[in-house]
C-alpha cells in the first residue's frame, strides 16, 4: 500500500466518526425512529384586566342621584345600581378598547361636537382602570357627550333627564294647587262634570 495514502484513510475515518457523533445525541448511534423537537416560544405574561372605581350620576342641581362601585379582575364586585350588572359591566370594559381609552384619557378636547342637547345627566367616574388613575366626567349636553354616554352605557344608568323628571314631578297632580270651588253660576250638569274629573 502506498504510504502517502494512509494519512488520507485515517483522516476519512476520523471525519466519519466525528459526523456520526455530531448526529447522535450524547455521541451514541441513533436508535429507533427520531422525532423533531419543537421549541415553544417564551410565553408572554400579561397582567389581567382590572378596574376599581366609583360612579355618581345626577344633575347640576341634584348630584349623586345614583351611586355605584365596580371592581373587575379576580372576580367581579359591585354596589349600588350596578350590583346585579357587575359581570356585564366588567365584560364590556375588558373587551372595549374605546371605553377604556375614554376612561383613562378622558374625552378629547379638540373634538367637533354637534349641538344636540341629550339631557341634564352628569356621570362622574373616579378610581383606577388597569392601574391607571381615572377621573372623568361625562354629560349629555352635546352630540359627543351623548356618544360617550352610549359607549359607557353598561356602567351607567339608562339616559334620563333628572331636571325634566323633577320638573314633571313638581307639576304633577300630586303637588298641583287646589282649585277654588267657587266658579260662579254654572249649570248643575256642567258643575258635576267639572268636579268629577
Amino acid at each position: 500500500m502506498n504510504p502517502l495514502r494512509r494519512p488520507t484513510l485515517a483522516v476519512t475515518v476520523v471525519v466519519f466518526f466525528l459526523l456520526a457523533a455530531a448526529c447522535a445525541p450524547g455521541g451514541d448511534a441513533p436508535s429507533g425512529p427520531q422525532t423533531a423537537t419543537t421549541i415553544a416560544p417564551e410565553s408572554t405574561t400579561t397582567s389581567p384586566f382590572s378596574a376599581d372605581f366609583r360612579v355618581e350620576i345626577g344633575t347640576v342641581d341634584r348630584p349623586g342621584e345614583f351611586r355605584a362601585t365596580l371592581r373587575c379582575g379576580l372576580g367581579e364586585e359591585a354596589t349600588g345600581y350596578l350590583v346585579d350588572l357587575s359581570q356585564q359591566a366588567c365584560d364590556h370594559l375588558s373587551t372595549s378598547d374605546d371605553a377604556r381609552r375614554l376612561l383613562q384619557e378622558g374625552p378629547a378636547a379638540d373634538r367637533a361636537c354637534t349641538e344636540i342637547y341629550g339631557g341634564g345627566e352628569i356621570a362622574q367616574i373616579n378610581g383606577t382602570l388597569d392601574g391607571v388613575a381615572i377621573d372623568v366626567a361625562i354629560d349629555r349636553t352635546n352630540g359627543c357627550g351623548i356618544s360617550d354616554w352610549a359607549l359607557l352605557q353598561p356602567i351607567l344608568v339608562q339616559p334620563y333627564d333628572l331636571a325634566r323628571q323633577n320638573a314633571a314631578a313638581d307639576c304633577s297632580a300630586a303637588v298641583a294647587p287646589t282649585l277654588a270651588r267657587d266658579q260662579g253660576e254654572l249649570p248643575p250638569v256642567v258643575s258635576e262634570v267639572r268636579w268629577a274629573s
